[in-house]
């Protein structure tokens, strides 16, 4: 647990951010790269984000590629950030993704996926 807040505390001091690795271990050229393809994808499927009280929520169109897409960011960004907590809500026709946590996991949040904005 202290190993985890130190990585947390360091992480957010040096900006780095490192919440897109391809694995538990976050090194900076994966994040980077990481970061670009989840913007991609996310953005095709988007319809709206929101800022909530512990994080973000992201809307989306409830298809079985987009919860297929959803389960497979999930599985694999809490290996890395297992300090958020990843809710999905099944609405009639969307799904709506939380991505949470505890102090310090908000801006970690905004600083990699809460400037999505809906492209059309």
């Amino acid at each position: 647990m202290k190993t985890k807040l130190i990585t947390l505390l360091l992480v957010t001091f040096f900006n780095l951010n490192l919440v897109f690795a391809d694995g538990p271990t976050c090194s900076v050229h994966n994040h980077t790269e990481r970061l670009k393809e989840i913007k991609s994808e996310i953005t095709k499927y988007l319809i709206s984000s929101a800022e909530v009280k512990r994080g973000y929520s992201y809307k989306f169109p409830k298809t079985k590629k987009v919860r297929s897409f959803i389960d497979s960011f999930i599985k694999r960004e809490s290996k890395c950030c297992n300090f958020l907590e990843f809710r999905i809500v099944e609405g009639t026709n969307k799904l709506t993704l939380y991505i949470e946590g505890s102090k310090g996991a908000k801006n970690f949040i905004r600083n990699n996926l809460g400037n999505l904005r809906v492209i059309k």
